[in-house]
């Protein structure tokens, strides 16, 4: 886990700790290797677009349930909300970036399930496979079964 100078001057102690406890929950769980290696399938199979989706909603609940454990650990989703909307502001601001960057790749994907869940904890909201991308992975997966199956008769 590596926390840039420019990070930690931009959070306060209580926002550092919520970041610590977000990455340390992603190394406990080594969700880099696994997001990476779904990734890799992802690729490797371009034609089921549904791992492309998959991957996505791994990285969102992830992200969520790292989330959930720094707020859980502290006690209080102030610090969260804080770095969060710290980085966000921090990432759409035209300023240049100081030359130890500050980068962060939680808005790529989840950051409207995230603002929710701090927000309202014990409400649930469900991430939904596309229908089009589960159809055509079926069609396709039907396709190599029946190629599969006539090339061995």
């Amino acid at each position: 886990m590596i926390l840039s100078d420019g990070l930690l001057r931009m959070l306060d102690k209580q926002e550092q700790e919520a970041v610590v406890h977000h990455e340390m929950f992603h190394y406990q769980q080594r969700d880099p290797l696994i997001t990476f290696l779904l990734g890799q399938f992802a690729l490797a199979l371009w034609f089921l677009p549904i791992l492309k989706n998959i991957t996505l909603h791994y990285k969102i609940s992830r992200e969520i349930l790292a989330d959930s454990y720094a707020v859980h650990r502290l006690g209080t989703p102030v610090g969260l909300g804080g770095a969060l909307l710290k980085l966000i502001h921090r990432q759409h601001s035209r300023s240049p970036q100081p030359f130890r960057m500050i980068y962060s790749s939680f808005a790529e994907t989840s950051l409207n399930y995230r603002i929710h869940r701090i927000i309202e904890p014990d409400q649930e909201k469900s991430l939904r496979l596309p229908v089009w991308p589960v159809l055509l992975s079926l069609v396709v997966l039907t396709a190599l079964s029946i190629l599969l199956l006539w090339s061995l008769i």
